[in-house]
């Protein structure tokens, strides 16, 4: 889901539109990457919930957990 706000407006108030209408397809593959080396290593077995802030397509990750949500 590519949230239509800056970074910083809560996610309970925010719009999201899938499927991403700005992300590159380059960095949407970084993500897939980034979220398979980390399921991995965490041994997740199951649904991991990641928020994520991109600028000048550099992925910041604010937070992971391993759970479902909203």
């Amino acid at each position: 889901i590519e949230h239509i706000e800056a970074a910083g407006v809560h996610s309970g108030d925010s719009m999201g539109v899938i499927p991403p209408q700005r992300l590159k397809p380059e960095t949407a593959e970084k993500i897939e990457e980034l979220a398979l080396k980390l399921a991995r290593r965490m041994e997740i077995r199951g649904f991991l919930n990641l928020q994520l802030a991109i600028k000048n397509d550099v992925i910041y990750m604010l937070e992971a957990n391993p759970r479902s949500s909203r």
